[in-house]
């Protein structure tokens, strides 16, 4: 059983087999369901405009709307890839390369359904009654993130226990912030007379911000306690200063559709439709000094030479990364520091 059975790898892994043919490679890929930091969903409520209220039967306002989703940053599940490369042999060093990504951590404000109101001309504000046709309308908040990650690093093997290295990583934070507002109606308006007109209005309004950081690490990887050849603990930890590239746009976008329905008073289909759509968009670019760093523990069960299971806990921390959450709330764009962390189990082939 510790062997990896027989042809083509009669005598072992790699270069171990009769045939020592293909790459040599320790590969290593891990599921991965990590948390991001929590952010302020009462600010972002309360920024929110136009709220939806409910109203007496003067149309008078009287209380805002819950949500009925008040939904919090939770878990993210992604994938990681190590690819360590065991030639040359007896050279001190080897290379290896990684990949990480996390898709897409996701908190919402969703409130319900409710009829548009409209100021009344004959009441001066707040009074407001529901528009012509009963339109509805539905107010919206959507806040995402992603993560994505890709590192080249040399490994130096002076001790079969404690490994240093140092390479290059690139680290793509990816935070965007979508307040919609939806409008329908009955479309087309039953026929009247005169015709009944109805106008929707969709509105978007989106914040993206997008961190590109790019940098030098440094770390060292060590395997911390080892029982026969079978089990193992292993963990590693770095760090790293990076350039963080940011860039921040901002689109609104405001469809508004009229529908006119049928005269009933005449012959024929007089049902009409017109549509405008309006759009803004601004992109800002700016840069500064970011940090980067990470640490994990892993549990290794070696079923043979060639393959083993593992199972573990990761924390990445970055400090100087900006976030769509304060463009959406008009305050100062500073650099803000993030903690992910969260399980990985996955499988290792060495051959």
């Amino acid at each position: 059983m510790w062997g990896c059975g027989q042809w083509p790898y009669a005598n072992g892994p790699g270069t171990c087999d009769d045939w020592k043919v293909g790459p040599i490679w320790d590969v290593t890929v891990d599921g991965m369901v990590m948390t991001r930091q929590s952010t302020n969903l009462g600010a972002l409520k309360s920024a929110m405009p136009d709220r939806p209220y409910t109203a007496d039967s003067m149309g008078v306002l009287t209380s805002v709307i819950d949500p009925e989703v008040y939904e919090q940053f939770d878990r993210a599940p992604g994938g990681r890839v190590y690819l360590t490369g065991l030639l040359p042999r007896n050279a001190g060093y080897q290379v290896f390369a990684g990949y990480e990504g996390l898709e897409d951590w996701n908190a919402a404000i969703v409130y319900p359904e409710v009829p548009v109101l409209v100021t009344n001309p004959g009441m001066p504000p707040p009074a407001l009654v529901p528009a012509d046709g009963n339109p509805t309308e539905r107010r919206s908040l959507y806040y995402t993130s992603s993560l994505q990650s890709g590192e080249l690093n040399f490994l130096r093997m002076c001790n079969p226990a404690w490994r240093p290295y140092c390479g290059v990583r690139y680290i793509k934070f990816e935070d965007s912030v979508w307040d919609v507002t939806e409008q329908s109606a009955l479309v087309p308006p039953l026929p009247a007379d005169p015709p009944v007109t109805v106008t929707t209005e969709n509105m978007l309004n989106i914040f993206n911000m997008e961190n590109n950081l790019i940098g030098f690490q440094g770390g060292v990887k060590y395997d911390i306690w080892q029982y026969g050849r079978r089990f193992s603990l292993q963990g590693f930890m770095n760090g790293g200063v990076y350039y963080n590239r940011a860039k921040w746009s901002n689109l609104m976008d405001t469809a508004q559709t009229q529908y006119t329905g049928d005269d009933s008073a005449t012959v024929g289909d007089q049902s009409s439709a017109s549509s405008s759509t309006t759009s803004n968009l601004t992109i800002i670019e700016q840069s500064n000094v970011a940090y980067v760093g990470e640490a994990s523990l892993t549990a290794v069960c070696r079923l043979n030479k060639c393959w083993a299971c593992r199972a573990g806990y990761q924390v990445l921390y970055i400090d100087g990364v900006h976030l769509a959450s304060d463009a959406y709330l008009n305050s100062t764009i500073d650099e803000r520091s993030l903690i992910f962390h969260g399980w990985h189990a996955g499988v290792e082939c060495r051959r």
